[in-house]
């Protein structure tokens, strides 16, 4: 029997390095197919500056900055494939599919409100039973961090970061406790923190 909860936190905004980061490998693949008619662009050119002076210092533009120059350019990017002007299997395959890449790592970036729905397996464990919890979070970027910390009424400790995989999941084993022990942890994605309780 499985126990399942659902929160709604609030993302935060460090997933902008990721959707840059997407923006930055689609536009040198389409820069290898479209060369100048991208890289000499206004879009191009605008948003790799501010790239640039965020490398040398992060506090140099906000994020809203960031993420309407990114847009700017994939959406250029993404009418250009949309035109006509290269297609799949034309040689530009890679450079649309990194434009779709990049379209979503910032749709996700927009959409910074996240799911987290905890699993634990089995919900009601017997003593000594091991309970397995499978915590997975919604609309999130591969490797969003999520941190747990588990407390037991028997003074056992458990916690750490994990970081979500393709599945936007994490998951960790806790031993089984003796008869009446409670464990309480608490999971903390983005800004928000919540806590579960459950009882051997």
């Amino acid at each position: 029997m499985k126990k399942t909860s659902f929160y709604l936190v609030q993302g935060e905004a460090g997933l902008v390095l990721e959707a840059v980061i997407a923006i930055i490998f689609a536009t040198v693949a389409l820069v290898s197919v479209l060369g100048y008619a991208i890289k000499g662009s206004q879009e191009y050119n605008h948003f790799h500056r501010i790239a640039r002076e965020v490398v040398d210092d992060p506090n140099s533009h906000t994020d809203e900055e960031i993420l309407n120059s990114g847009e700017a350019l994939v959406q250029m990017m993404s009418e250009a494939t949309q035109g006509g002007t290269i297609v799949p299997g034309t040689g530009g395959g890679m450079g649309v599919s990194m434009v779709l890449q990049a379209e979503d790592a910032l749709r996700k970036v927009r959409n910074q409100q996240y799911v987290i729905q905890i699993v634990v397996d089995p919900a009601d464990p017997a003593p000594k039973q091991s309970v397995t919890v499978t915590i997975t979070v919604l609309n999130s970027l591969q490797g969003t961090p999520v941190s747990y910390a588990l407390a037991g009424t028997d003074n056992y400790k458990q916690g750490g970061t994990l970081n979500t995989n393709q599945s936007g999941q994490i998951s960790f084993v806790v031993p089984g406790g003796a008869q009446g022990v409670s464990d309480e942890f608490t999971i903390s994605a983005g800004s928000v923190t919540e806590e579960y309780t459950y009882t051997f």
